[in-house]
């Protein structure tokens, strides 16, 4: 099965409470467990949490509202600078380069129009098969120039650069057909965008598909003790790549999406 970002609730829960933040803000279709305790979280500590999903459906709106939070049916970029800057975001929305990358200069765009440092971001899905190939949750909602061929329907293997009609494919949305290349993949985008912006810190966690945290170096020294726990684990990578080389190579070709 496809690996949920809830898995990370036992590192975001220390990492947040060690910045003292007091607002976050998550890009995400995952409105599981980790929402919850986000909800919670900010309930308990008289601030608030908002989400972004452009395929929100009514009854999640209503549940976000009644915690106390708010979760809004909108386009991600556009939406994130619309808002005030948060303290922390969770970025698990629609896993291609244009995206993501669209997502991070417009949180570094508001964090300076508003004089603040870099926030801390914790972005999801950073390892295979995401990392180096895009995927498009409504490939028209990409602009074409942006846009990387793809197949609907087509899925994904280890070590195979190629989508074809078999391996992983999340049940949703369409992989771009070629993996790599330049503008290809969250990792690519994550990359380019630290370029841009070679004072910040980066680390990746590799399981459960992957987080990268990505802030400036003073809020890097503060959660690094949370961060190092989990990646100094020598068995994480190899764990990951088992899981994922199954994922592949047994049970069925579309795994449905769960959250």
């Amino acid at each position: 099965m496809t690996a949920h970002l809830s898995e990370f609730r036992s590192l975001i829960a220390p990492i947040l409470d060690g910045l003292d933040a007091h607002s976050t803000v998550a890009v995400s279709n995952d409105h599981g467990p980790l929402a919850i305790f986000l909800l919670d979280r900010a309930r308990h500590k008289g601030c608030r949490h908002v989400a972004i999903d452009p395929d929100a459906a009514l009854e999640t709106m209503l549940m976000y509202n009644d915690l106390g939070g708010a979760l809004w049916a909108e386009n991600s970029v556009e939406w994130l600078n619309l808002m005030e800057v948060a303290d922390a975001y969770i970025l698990d929305g629609d896993h291609n380069y244009h995206t993501v990358l669209s997502e991070l200069r417009t949180i570094r765009q508001r964090a300076a129009q508003w004089d603040r440092p870099m926030p801390l971001i914790l972005i999801h899905d950073v390892i295979w098969p995401y990392a180096r190939r895009d995927h498009y949750r409504n490939p028209e909602a990409i602009p074409e120039d942006n846009r990387h061929a793809h197949g609907a329907g087509l899925g994904v293997r280890m070590g195979q650069p190629l989508a074809d009609a078999g391996g992983f494919h999340p049940g949703y949305g369409a992989f771009a057909i070629r993996e790599g290349g330049p503008c290809n993949g969250v990792l690519t985008a994550i990359e380019d965008f630290k370029a841009e912006t070679p004072d910040l810190w980066a680390s990746v966690i590799p399981t459960a598909g992957g987080l990268c945290c990505l802030t400036d170096n003073d809020t890097a020294r503060r959660i690094w003790p949370h961060v190092a726990a989990i990646t100094n684990d020598g068995t994480l990578a190899e764990t990951e790549f088992t899981r994922l080389r199954k994922l592949t190579e047994s049970g069925p070709h579309h795994q449905r999406h769960t959250a």
